[in-house]
């Protein structure tokens, strides 16, 4: 009997766990020209239409990311938007 309590209950949690939504990070790259104040200018344009996106269900946050110490790099700023994959396939397949 304690072996079927203990098939039943890790049963269950295989099934739970599988049904959790995961998150995905949308990554976009961005190149500027140095001595401007990009940054700024992304957080707040770039912010207002993140934050309408959030309010609409169609991501979970942003974050702004600014690439120091590195002038090879192909980008100098990186916006991360963390989504769910049911908001990710809302944004997708809305059309």
């Amino acid at each position: 009997m304690k072996k079927f309590y203990l098939l039943l209950f890790v049963a269950l949690i295989a099934i739970t766990s599988n049904a959790q939504d995961k998150v995905v990070l949308r990554q976009t790259f961005i190149k500027v020209k140095p001595g401007n104040n990009y940054a700024e200018d992304l957080k707040t344009k770039f912010g207002e239409m993140a934050q309408k996106r959030i309010d609409a269900g169609y991501q979970l946050g942003w974050h702004l990311w600014e690439v120091v110490g590195n002038p090879q790099a192909p980008f100098t700023h990186i916006i991360v938007e963390p989504m769910m994959i049911s908001q990710m396939e809302k944004v997708f397949f809305s059309f």
